[in-house]
C-alpha cells in the first residue's frame, strides 16, 4: 500500500494513499485530534460543491484516538503550480481563471454554510485589533513596512464596489488542478467555501502568481478579471486574508533562491 507525503508536516500534513486493487488513490489530511469538527464541516462544503458540478472531490471525515482525518478520493490532475517549468504561463493562467469563473458562475441562492469568520468585517476588525508587532512582521512583504495606521487606513475605506459570489477562501495555486492540456480538473481544499466578496479569489490568488512566477504573470491574471493590484477590492481582500492566517511566518517560503529564480526567468521570457 503505497503512501506519500504530498503536502505539510506531523500532525499536520496529506497524505496520498493507493490501496491494492484500487485504481483511484485516496488523500488524507490529517490534523489533530480536536479539529474534527473543522474536518467534518470542510467535508460539508466540499461535498456540497461535489453535488452542484463543480470538479471537487467527494470526502469523508474520520475522527481516530489521537488525530482526526479527512479522507478525499483522489482527483485526476496536478496543481497548477507543478506546471510553471512545464507549460506555457499563459495556459496556466487560462486554466486559473476558467477554475475561477466556475466557481464565479454558479447559481449559489441556495448555499447553505456560513462565511468564516475571518471573512466577516467584524473578524477582519478583530483580527487587526489584535495585532501583535511580532504578527506584523509576519505580514505579506505588501503591507508589513505599512504602519498601524496605514492599515487601519485600508480596513477603514473597505472593499469598495462587490457582487456576491461563491469564493473558495484559499484560492491558491496548488489548490487548483489541471490535466497536461492547462484544463482545470480539480478544486481542491474549500474548507473556507462561502458566499463572499468577488474580488477575495482573485485577490489571493494573484499573490500566489506573483510569489511563483511574478509581477508579470500575476497582473496578466488580474487582467483576465478586469481588475489590478492597486484595485480598492484587491488591496482589502489580500489584507483580510493575511490578517486571518494563523500561522507564524506564512510567507517565508515566498523568498526562496528557487522562486526568485524563476520569477527573475518568467520576467524575461
Amino acid at each position: 500500500m503505497p503512501i506519500k507525503r504530498v503536502k505539510g508536516h506531523g500532525l499536520f500534513a496529506t497524505y496520498e494513499m493507493r490501496l491494492a486493487g484500487l485504481h483511484q488513490s485516496k488523500h488524507l489530511k490529517l490534523r489533530p485530534s480536536s479539529y474534527y469538527e473543522s474536518l467534518k464541516d470542510e467535508s460539508r462544503r466540499t461535498n456540497w460543491a461535489n453535488n452542484y458540478n463543480l470538479p471537487a472531490p467527494v470526502t469523508t471525515p474520520l475522527r481516530l484516538p489521537i488525530i482526526s482525518t479527512l479522507v478525499s478520493v483522489t482527483l485526476e490532475g496536478t496543481p497548477s503550480h507543478k506546471y510553471i517549468d512545464l507549460m506555457d504561463p499563459a495556459v496556466i493562467i487560462r486554466g486559473i481563471s476558467s477554475a475561477l469563473r466556475k466557481m464565479q458562475n454558479m447559481n449559489v441562492h441556495d448555499f447553505p454554510f456560513s462565511i468564516p469568520r475571518w471573512a466577516t468585517e467584524e473578524g477582519i476588525e478583530r483580527n487587526l485589533q489584535n495585532l501583535t508587532s511580532k504578527k506584523h512582521r509576519a505580514l505579506h512583504p505588501d503591507f508589513s513596512q505599512l504602519d498601524l495606521r496605514n492599515l487601519r487606513d485600508i480596513v477603514d475605506a473597505g472593499p469598495g464596489a462587490q457582487r456576491p459570489t461563491l469564493s473558495h477562501g484559499d484560492f491558491c495555486m496548488p489548490n487548483v488542478l489541471l490535466d497536461s492540456l492547462g484544463q482545470v480538473s480539480g478544486i481542491v481544499d474549500l474548507g473556507g467555501l462561502h458566499i463572499g466578496n468577488d474580488k477575495l479569489d482573485p485577490a489571493i490568488m494573484s499573490w500566489t502568481l506573483q510569489a511563483n512566477m511574478g509581477d508579470r504573470w500575476a497582473d496578466h491574471f488580474l487582467e483576465a478579471q478586469n481588475t489590478n493590484a492597486q484595485d480598492q477590492g484587491i488591496v482589502y481582500s489580500r489584507l483580510a486574508y493575511d490578517l486571518g492566517l494563523n500561522r507564524d511566518n506564512p510567507w517565508g517560503w515566498i523568498e526562496s533562491d528557487k522562486l526568485l529564480a524563476r520569477r527573475e526567468r518568467l520576467s524575461n521570457d
